[in-house]
């Protein structure tokens, strides 16, 4: 199928209090096309779904108030550094992709791409994911510093992305 340009959407103006000069918050359209999404929520739905655990606090328990949805883990090299890629290219365009490659303020370390491990959430009415921060994601050498979050489907009502400490939402 044909992708349609990528379009950017920066929300870092919006949110420069929020997220910090040196940091920076994007909104891509169209990285994968229609026909990419759907292909994905197939496959997706094809995977073993499970309820979301959220361990933390001082004694590691349970916290329901953290979330509530289902999730599966799809491991996949390939797409991952397809995914990177094509935001890569996209962010080549507004002179972010060495903010992005430099996002841990470490002038020496460069990202390198996704992490193969991506992680599928489904909602129903009444789910939830309440605002907290990524943990970093460490394996030898290797460690996280960006959060990539695709949207995959369209044709639903409620639900929005809000960033810690902002009021107002975006709703995709």
């Amino acid at each position: 199928s044909v992708r349609k340009e990528v379009e950017v959407e920066g929300l870092s103006e919006k949110l420069l209090p929020l997220v910090g000069a040196s940091k920076f918050a994007l909104l891509l359209h169209n990285v994968l096309s229609a026909e990419e999404c759907s292909e994905l929520v197939r496959r997706a739905k094809g995977e073993n779904f499970q309820e979301i655990v959220v361990k933390g606090g001082k004694n590691g328990a349970l916290q329901t108030n953290v979330a509530s949805c289902d999730r599966c883990l799809v491991n996949d090299a390939e797409l991952a550094a397809e995914l990177f890629g094509r935001v890569s290219y996209a962010l080549q365009s507004l002179g972010l992709e060495e903010k992005l490659h430099h996002a841990s303020g470490n002038a020496i370390m460069k990202a390198t791409g996704l992490s193969s491990s991506l992680h599928f959430l489904k909602f129903r009415p009444g789910d939830f994911f309440a605002p907290y921060r990524d943990s970093q994601y460490k394996r030898g050498q290797e460690a996280s510093y960006v959060t990539l979050q695709v949207y995959l489907n369209s044709g639903y009502r409620g639900g929005k992305t809000s960033f810690n400490g902002s009021s107002s939402g975006k709703h995709f």
